[in-house]
């Protein structure tokens, strides 16, 4: 049985993990904290976006091993920009830079945009570059 770490750096430079427990078929994924949340006239906390990217990791871990279905040997980053709308909803997702294969990457930019985020504090949208780093498993 293989273990998922999911890493969340926060600004402080420290770095805490939460396990959860994975099938031996699943990949290692590993969330890090946005780089960047703000937006014109909406603000919404890392914390909030951590905890939905958290709750849908499974849908990442989908992504992955449908590349690995194709290749088993795919690992790398991909940054997915994301713009989150006051109705809770993600307007638009793409990925803006990967080290996987285009279709893998475009995967998590689809799959980030049917995600429901808490609506940005002020209104108005709050623009995130969030980086997944996936990997094989062993």
């Amino acid at each position: 049985m293989k273990v998922l770490t999911v890493f969340a750096l926060v600004a402080a430079g420290r770095a805490t993990a939460t396990p959860r427990a994975t099938s031996a078929a699943e990949p290692s994924i590993h969330a890090l904290s946005p780089l960047r949340a703000d937006g014109p006239a909406g603000l919404l906390s890392p914390d909030a976006i951590r905890r939905v990217v958290v709750q849908n990791l499974g849908q990442v871990t989908h992504c992955h091993e449908m590349g690995l279905a194709r290749d088993p040997n795919i690992e790398g980053r991909v940054v997915v920009r994301f713009v989150i709308g006051g109705t809770w909803t993600v307007l638009q997702s793409m990925p803006t830079e990967a080290s996987i294969p285009p279709e893998v990457a475009q995967c998590l930019a689809d799959t980030v945009r049917t995600w429901r985020f808490p609506p940005p504090e002020g209104g108005g949208i709050v623009t995130v570059n969030y980086p997944f780093v996936l990997q094989r498993p062993e």
